[in-house]
């Protein structure tokens, strides 16, 4: 025996509809299986080595109360972006083609200016959005400019924990 409610023909909805997944958990693995294939894609698009640290990227600020962009450089990506004091990056000056005012129309392309990076850069500090980086060592004669291009070179190593045999003797 089965109990239900015909809202249109053809279309019974019965206790069983219930029991059934719930449509926010459908459409919750339905959102995370598409984001990781338009992640795995642009990944595998621009990586070299399929490595999403090779293709994560932001942008140097310009805030000179915060760094001069000459000793230190502040940019895009904190912990929200899992970046760590101790990460190293390089940084390369980058060229903007707008379709019309800087920053207030839209993209139409951008390239490094140079091959090699200008600096490498080491963070220092780590806010919410936003990490300073000391610059470790320049490789080219160039000074850095707001909006060069930082890119993952080293992550810091993660600290391995202790085994319990090693932390009781």
């Amino acid at each position: 025996m089965s109990f239900g409610i015909d809202f249109a023909a053809g279309l019974p909805i019965g206790l069983d509809f219930f029991f059934k997944t719930p449509i926010t958990d459908v459409i919750r693995k339905a959102m995370t299986k598409g984001l990781d294939k338009v992640v795995d894609r642009y990944t595998n698009m621009i990586s070299t080595n399929k490595d999403w640290n090779e293709v994560w990227e932001s942008r140097v600020l310009y805030d000179p109360e915060l760094v001069n962009n000459d000793t230190h450089i502040a940019f895009r990506g904190g912990y929200r972006a899992s970046v760590q004091v101790g990460d190293t990056f390089t940084v390369t000056n980058t060229h903007y083609a707008w379709e019309g005012a800087a920053c207030y129309t839209r993209l139409k392309y951008k390239i490094p200016l140079t091959v090699t990076p200008v600096a490498e850069a080491q963070v220092v500090s780590v806010g919410d959005n936003v990490s300073v980086a000391v610059i470790t060592k320049y490789l080219i004669d160039q000074k850095i400019k707001p909006g060069a291009m930082v890119k993952v070179l080293k992550l810091k190593e993660p600290v391995k924990a202790k085994s319990a045999t090693v932390a009781a003797k």
